[in-house]
Parts: structure tokens; sequence; C-alpha cells
């Protein structure tokens, strides 16, 4: 009767962990990933929007640099922008209702790292990776800042899926699990 007891006992601490682990893989939207490398154009990641309108963000973190352009970051549920880092700038812009930051200029760096966010990026040479959910919109570059012709936009990558261009027209994807 002891070892009955201690059997189940035992396998009752393993049921544990187990039914742990599927209740998280079972789970709602898990965080999905995106990369860009050499992106020419403009990119956009967001959320959706609460009942009344207003916008939600994305919810995760992000590091990235651009070669030359425009980063503008948003924290849509704070009057704060302390978790948004872009470096670099050669103008800056914070918005008048402090939830938000606007830089232009060369090789800036930006990232946030976790909490809700909303980001634009426009220029030449994106780089970013991207954990979270929420919405990616890509919208390619035809021509670069000095007017020259883009053969390549630069690439993308969604969930460690194959790499694929940045399409050369707008085009919206979700980012999750």
């Amino acid at each position: 009767m002891r070892r009955l007891l201690l059997l189940s006992g035992v396998l009752a601490l393993l049921a544990i962990p187990a039914g742990a682990s599927a209740h998280w893989l079972a789970g709602s939207a898990r965080d999905g990933t995106l990369v860009i490398r050499n992106g020419y154009g403009s990119v956009v990641i967001a959320g959706g929007k609460e009942a009344n309108g207003n916008p939600i963000g994305a919810d995760g973190a992000l590091i990235g640099s651009i070669g030359r352009g425009r980063v503008t970051l948003t924290d849509p549920g704070e009057a704060d922008i302390g978790d948004l880092k872009v470096a670099g700038c050669e103008h800056r812009e914070v918005s008048d209702v402090g939830n938000s930051v606007t830089c232009t200029g060369s090789k800036l760096r930006y990232r946030v790292i976790g909490g809700r966010f909303r980001l634009k990026v426009s220029g030449d040479n994106i780089d970013m990776s991207v954990v979270g959910r929420g919405s990616v919109t890509m919208n390619g570059a035809e021509i670069d800042l000095d007017g020259n012709l883009v053969y390549d936009d630069g690439q993308y990558q969604l969930n460690d899926q194959d790499w694929k261009p940045l399409p050369a027209t707008k085009k919206t994807i979700s980012l999750e699990g």
C-alpha cells in the first residue's frame, strides 16, 4: 500500500509540469519573430485598436538600426517615453502629449524592451529584430533617398521561415507565433 501511495505521489508531481507545459503551448497567441535586413522603404509595427478606436500598439520587444532616414516610436498607453530609446538623432522631436519621439538622421539605433509600442521606420539600410505580437506593414522603395533606383529592397524573415524580399507594394502581415 505504501508503494502504491509513493508511486501515485511521484506520478502526480510529474504530471504538474507536463500539464503546465501543455497549458502554455495551447494558450493564446504566442510571440512571433521578425527580422529585416538591408531594408529600403518603410516598416510599421503596430497592434490593433480598442473598441473606442484608441490604438493598442504591438506587444513585445525590438532592437534595430537604420542607415539614414526617420524613426518614430510611440507608447500608446502612457505619456512617458522613458522605455523608448532612439540614439544618433540629428533632429529629435517629442510629441505634445509626451508619448512619442521622432528622430531623423544617419546611423540611428532604436530599441523597446517590453511593453506596448508602435514603430514607424522609413529610409535605407533598415535592420531590425522583433519578438512579440501585433501587425507589420512593409513597403519597399523603388528609389533611395538620393534618387537612385533600388534593385533590392532588402529581405525579411517571419517566424524562422525562409527569407523573402521586402514587398515592392504595401503589405500587412500578422506577427504572432
